[in-house]
């Protein structure tokens, strides 16, 4: 399979990432969606309630129509950027570089350069007329993954103690076969949670399974971000990232040095054999329906199966 979306590096923004994705007064909205698509999909025996009213309109995605529990949305005034966290496409490293605030346990979070997750936003910043002028004058990116490396990557980290109980870590029955994940892992986690498998909440779960599109999109379904930057060209894009930064900082805040993006969580594995060893052969398309969104609009569709 081949690594590389398509489309990436500067896009044109056309405005603010829909509200509805992340913002806290659509929580209920987006947790009604998921239920009802979770139902629908029951009834249709797995993949098959796609084309209903509660699932996305890229053809054949089977994936709830909103992002659930929500997207991630960071902020930076003094370097005056935002960014749209993709889980499992590089987000840690980020997080970790550039600093998160409001989290001791990031390398930055002391820095100039540390952001605000969204949850901690005052009320000023969550006015809407603010956050469409701060996202009209903000440098606004994220960073994607091919979706057939990052389904693989998910399913290891589940696998992982960043996600189970130590004791658990040994126990058979707390493996899940890779087979069964990818046709379904909503359901999958859902088993292991609920056997005592995993120290992770069931939101956080979800979070790790939301498609890598519709936190970057605006509601009329354009761009809303500025950069799009490539998880299997990490130095390149980061770098881009960091000079953009640099170009746009208050006076009185530091150049950030141009580094490569250290690698955290990385769990890929051996990408290739999953999709192709006996009793998985589903899981290439199934893992396509499931982020359909992604395959089509970062421009992965070309790609065949087989191919790298």
């Amino acid at each position: 399979m081949q690594r590389r979306p398509a489309v990436h590096g500067h896009v044109t923004k056309a405005g603010m990432t829909d509200l509805k994705s992340w913002f806290g007064n659509y929580s209920d909205t987006r947790l009604d969606s998921f239920i009802s698509w979770r139902v629908n999909r029951a009834k249709a025996g797995g993949a098959g309630a796609a084309t209903g009213p509660d699932s996305y309109t890229c053809p054949a995605a089977d994936h709830p129509r909103m992002p659930f529990p929500g997207c991630h949305v960071f902020v930076n005034h003094k370097y005056k950027y935002i960014y749209i966290r993709s889980p499992k496409a590089a987000s840690t490293s980020i997080v970790n570089v550039l600093g998160e605030c409001n989290n001791k346990a990031t390398r930055g979070h002391n820095s100039s350069s540390c952001m605000v997750l969204h949850f901690y936003w005052n009320s000023t910043e969550l006015d809407t007329a603010n956050l469409q002028q701060m996202w009209k004058d903000y440098f606004v990116f994220g960073f994607v993954r091919n979706p057939w490396r990052r389904a693989y990557s998910l399913y290891k980290y589940l696998h992982s103690n960043g996600c189970m109980l130590d004791e658990a870590l040994r126990d058979p029955s707390c493996k899940v076969p890779w087979s069964s994940f990818c046709a379904d892992p909503w359901s999958a986690a859902e088993a292991l949670h609920d056997k005592g498998c995993i120290k992770r909440s069931k939101s956080y779960l979800y979070f790790h399974m939301e498609d890598q599109l519709h936190c970057m999109r605006t509601a009329a379904g354009d761009w809303a971000v500025d950069f799009i930057g490539r998880v299997d060209e990490p130095n390149e894009d980061w770098a881009e990232v960091l000079r953009t930064l640099n170009a746009r900082r208050d006076p009185d805040v530091p150049e950030l040095p141009i580094a490569d993006l250290e690698q955290k969580n990385v769990r890929a594995g051996n990408v290739k054999n999953p999709y192709a060893k006996p009793g998985a052969e589903q899981c290439f398309d199934a893992v396509s329906r499931l982020y359909a969104c992604d395959v089509e609009h970062y421009g992965f569709a070309s790609f065949r199966k087989g191919t790298q």
